[in-house]
């Protein structure tokens, strides 16, 4: 999501797979990053408006659906939250152009499944509920309360890709984490104290 970095160097790589493997855990981190599923996250331009558009793989209804997931996975704090930064927008153009049409389904059924659920408990739709009810609702589909471990194991593809979509924002790698950009300016000379450690990158470029 961050388009002054389409290519990453492998030094960036593996500290940004390092980083999100502590927020989602390495398996998935892994998961979320191969092939081409990182250089596509990071040449993704947020769109504003995206929650009332139609997506690629999401209806108008469903995106504004998922924005509100998406805040409430990762609501504001002394950041945006991930609906902020478009994490719905890039969560559609993520699955469309890199993840098959079995895991599409599976991502619309679980946004529809949690409307669904929306709609039966508190008679609105789930973008229309306040914050602590959003809240109540994803917390009793993680507890397995009203839904099942299928329900909660499509959930986990969701959230997976909000917080991917968030850290590799401009917001997320450069506010929530901390970022040396690659390349930046030459660094001729920097202090040193014996036992440091090299640096793999430090705007030597």
């Amino acid at each position: 999501m961050e388009p002054s970095n389409n290519e990453l160097t492998e030094p960036t790589r593996r500290d940004f797979l390092r980083k999100l493997g502590l927020v989602v855990g390495s398996s998935a981190a892994f998961t979320l990053v191969s092939g081409v599923k990182l250089n596509q996250a990071f040449a993704y331009e947020m769109t504003p408006n995206s929650a009332h558009r139609k997506g690629k793989t999401f209806t108008q209804s469903q995106m504004a659906t998922l924005a509100k997931i998406a805040r409430t996975v990762l609501p504001k704090t002394d950041t945006p939250s991930a609906e902020d930064v478009d994490c719905h927008g890039f969560i559609d153009h993520q699955l469309a152009v890199c993840y098959n049409e079995h895991d599409r389904r599976l991502a619309i059924e679980i946004v529809d499944d949690i409307e669904s659920a929306a709609i039966n408990a508190f008679s609105t739709s789930f973008a229309q509920l306040i914050d602590s009810q959003r809240h109540e609702l994803l917390t009793k589909l993680e507890r397995l309360d009203g839904f099942n471990h299928d329900q909660k194991s499509k959930f986990q593809l969701i959230k997976h890709l909000i917080v991917f979509g968030f850290f590799t924002s401009e917001v997320g790698a450069t506010q929530a984490l901390r970022y040396l950009p690659v390349p930046g300016g030459f660094t001729g000379s920097i202090p040193y104290k014996k036992g440091d450690k090299a640096w793999g990158s430090h705007a030597f470029y």
